[in-house]
């Protein structure tokens, strides 16, 4: 049942994502993008600082089942409010043949692969997904476990990485009026790859604090990689493409998701949850690699 459960989600999410993606740019002048990114990314980001806290909190008062049912009112609740949403504006003319599935699917890996700023933003999520699936798998063993902390307290760390995306999300605008959003998205990487280095560190030498210190950083560092990268996409793709540019990139970089939580459990195993975790520092490391060697570092596209 939880399996179902997991599935279902999953679908729904990315129907939603999809939807967010490329409804934004048609709503949103362009000018605006960056704060219409930072927005969305706040409002997840809040979500996430207040529910791990809460979640720990319910989990040790009651019990997991009483937690699971307050997820489901907040899904509830999410649909209710979309169905409050005003009538959308009408959307851009497809391209031709829109029925041609395997045309689709074509058309957005092209848009994908084939765009200079995409390309390598592309392969770098690819190597900081498989990082994330690491991480993902491992995380809450790793402060649990390795250094020992309780239910409610493991839902006040991960609240901290939270805020500090929410932080992150809130400066991403400003960030890239002053250096650009090329050089926005390389930060971003940097900043995640030096949290995942102290994550790693913190659980070799059993120091809680240094892992709050690691979870802040990486979670600054998400933000702004995802808003400047979001909008770089927004920028440079057309309105009538989002959709499977979008969709393209997410099975790409998605599907390395599991290979890294399965490699990365295979290796705790093996060697230690902090050895996993340094390996997933080493694969976000990359990533940030091949963004500072790409085209972005070089663009200076901001938005007033």
């Amino acid at each position: 049942l939880l399996y179902a459960r997991a599935l279902a989600l999953g679908i729904t999410k990315l129907i939603t994502e999809l939807g967010y993606a490329t409804l934004l740019p048609g709503i949103v002048q362009r000018e605006r993008l960056v704060s219409g990114n930072s927005r969305i990314l706040l409002a997840n980001a809040g979500i996430g600082a207040v529910a791990p806290t809460l979640g720990g909190a319910i989990i040790k008062a009651t019990s997991p089942a009483l937690a699971l049912l307050g997820a489901l009112v907040g899904a509830l609740a999410s649909i209710l409010a979309l169905l409050r949403m005003p009538e959308l504006p009408p959307s851009t003319k497809p391209i031709e043949n829109p029925k041609n599935f395997k045309r689709e699917i074509k058309e957005g890996m092209h848009a994908l692969f084939e765009n200079p700023l995409l390309r390598p933003m592309t392969i770098s999520s690819c190597a900081g997904a498989f990082a994330v699936g690491i991480q993902t798998a491992l995380l809450i063993i790793l402060l649990s476990r390795e250094l020992a902390l309780d239910t409610l307290v493991v839902g006040i760390v991960l609240s901290l990485g939270s805020v500090a995306m929410a932080i992150g999300s809130i400066i991403s605008p400003s960030l890239s009026r002053f250096v650009g959003l090329g050089r926005g998205v390389i930060l971003g990487n940097c900043l995640t790859a030096t949290g995942y280095g102290l994550l790693a560190l913190a659980g070799a030498i059993q120091q809680p604090l240094l892992a709050v210190v690691a979870l802040v950083v990486s979670g600054l560092g998400t933000s702004l990689y995802v808003c400047n990268q979001t909008s770089i996409r927004h920028s440079v793709t057309p309105q009538a493409l989002l959709a499977r540019e979008h969709a393209s990139r997410r099975f790409v970089v998605f599907s390395i998701l599991p290979v890294g939580s399965i490699t990365g459990g295979l290796v705790a195993d093996g060697f230690g949850v902090p050895t996993s975790m340094a390996l997933a520092c080493a694969f976000m490391s990359l990533a940030a690699l091949i963004t500072l060697r790409s085209p972005l570092r070089q663009l200076r596209l901001q938005f007033s």
